[in-house]
């Protein structure tokens, strides 16, 4: 009877070692899918935040006369315009080279020393202020503001 119940045993835990590892497969299949599904194949629903125009134009192929083939996962990938973000205004442009009396207190975006009344000053584009010696400085090296990387 011992011998009966061993191999009864001996067989059950076969046949759940068997149920483990094919479960543990399947999930690591599931695991090497990019989203845990596999869409190129049509099937189901596209995943959330997908949209697939059948109205839109396909994109060319290689049959269509450009060289190489469209992924077919880049196909519902629909293309927003990026805008440019407006420049920093830190303060209006002075009427002068000259920082004039009642002005406020600025201080130079290379040498962060305040720009005090009646320095010689040098705006940027970008609004930004920096002493005529450290902006002369500057555009010798580099033609972009230190501050927000804006080009002069």
């Amino acid at each position: 009877m011992e011998e009966e119940f061993g191999a009864f045993l001996g067989s059950l835990l076969a046949g759940l070692l068997m149920l483990v590892l094919a479960i543990t497969f399947i999930c690591c299949l599931c695991w090497l899918a990019p989203d845990g599904h596999n869409h190129d194949d049509g099937a189901g629903p596209p995943p959330e935040g997908h949209h697939h125009d059948d109205s839109a134009e396909a994109p060319p192929d290689s049959a269509g006369g450009t060289d190489q083939a469209t992924p077919p996962h880049t196909h519902s990938i629909e293309m927003t315009p990026v805008e440019a973000a407006p420049s920093t205004v830190a303060y209006p442009p002075p009427t002068s080279p000259y920082v004039e009396e009642g002005a406020p207190d600025v201080d130079c975006m290379i040498c962060l020393e305040i720009i005090s009344v009646g320095m010689e000053v040098m705006v940027f584009p970008c609004q930004h202020f920096v002493h005529q010696h450290c902006g002369a400085n500057l555009l010798r090296d580099d033609r972009r503001c230190p501050y927000c990387r804006q080009s002069i």
